[in-house]
């Protein structure tokens, strides 16, 4: 190789190192650049809750034998709802598993004093037919409501020893993110 070719290699490779270096420079710089003017906040956790009421201390709200009904008659019971959620709650109370010939005959109305909160026939108001109340129910409150049958006074003899047998239910969910009261 002569001289000259070898000064023209020596050049190249002069260039491409001195290219290599301000190429490194200006990668450093701009990660930098980045790096400080990435901001982040600290401080937002999230947590999930739970949702639990107690209904009437899990005590049934008519016992077995308790009740004998004749057309026209109506009974009164007070029971408690209360919120042992992690936060406020929407709720509704029903009825499930309402089996016999008088659940067409007996009229139910839940109150919360003189608020009426659901009414209608007791095999009509099932989960899927009652909605949520109005007001929610926040963490720890504890509300005392009335729930009143009555029998229809024209059912027929066809009525007589007959039974009437159902679970007294609630359900709640959150109120957080929940303006629509939606159950899933």
């Amino acid at each position: 190789m002569t001289e000259q070719a070898a000064k023209g290699v020596i050049r190249r490779l002069t260039v491409s190192i001195v290219a290599i270096v301000l190429l490194t420079a200006a990668l450093t710089v701009t990660t930098f650049i980045l790096v400080v003017s990435t901001v982040s906040t600290s401080g937002h956790p999230f947590s999930t809750g739970s949702v639990t009421l107690n209904l009437n201390d899990g005590k049934p709200i008519v016992s077995a034998g308790e009740c004998t009904f004749a057309p026209g008659q109506s009974m009164e019971r007070s029971f408690t709802v209360e919120n042992l959620s992690t936060c406020a709650v929407w709720y509704k109370i029903y009825f499930s598993n309402v089996s016999g010939e008088m659940a067409d005959a007996v009229d139910v109305e839940i109150r919360d004093g003189d608020k009426v909160l659901a009414s209608g026939k007791l095999n009509d108001l099932t989960e899927e037919n009652t909605a949520a109340y109005e007001d929610a129910l926040d963490i720890d409150g504890k509300k005392t409501l009335t729930v009143r049958f009555h029998f229809d006074e024209t059912a027929g003899d066809e009525l007589q020893n007959a039974l009437l047998s159902f679970d007294f239910s609630a359900r709640a969910t959150q109120v957080p993110n929940n303006p629509d009261k939606k159950f899933h």
